[in-house]
């Protein structure tokens, strides 16, 4: 199950995915990166939003592994880009070459810093161990 954050005075979403992949259930002698991850049942929800209130709207639960041995993904949308206001107003603008590494609009901008700021002062910052890129600009 994933959770969306949708902040009012934002256009962008943050989502979490509860869903965590529980690490161990494959014997050690294999890579270190299997190459296929199996899901599982969350562990448990310990984000948070800026409010304060939790991301996901039911209590914690147990799984079959220890919150330890699981991690928890987050995933984060690109802010507002110049082809998403163009693709309002002609939806075939999604398909223009020009528009496909489409920068940043100034609410776009605006949308990262405050995305910057809710991940420094929840502390989720510091908890952290792998971010995951695109390579386009937005």
């Amino acid at each position: 199950m994933v959770q969306l954050l949708q902040h009012s005075h934002l256009h962008t979403v943050f989502a979490a995915a509860t869903t965590t992949i529980g690490v161990g259930q494959f014997p050690r002698r294999r890579a270190k990166f299997p190459t296929s991850l199996v899901l599982l049942p969350r562990c448990t929800s310990s984000s948070s939003s800026s409010s304060g209130a939790p991301m996901d709207a039911n209590p914690p639960t147990t799984a079959m592994y220890p919150l330890h041995r699981c991690k928890t993904i987050y995933l984060v949308r690109h802010a507002q880009g110049v082809h998403n206001v163009e693709g309002e107003k002609d939806h075939s603008a999604y398909m223009s070459p020009q528009l496909f590494d489409a920068h940043l609009t100034p609410l776009g901008w605006n949308q990262v810093d405050c995305l910057r700021e809710h991940v420094k002062k929840s502390g989720l910052a510091q908890k952290i161990e792998l971010v995951i890129t695109s390579p386009l600009l937005r």
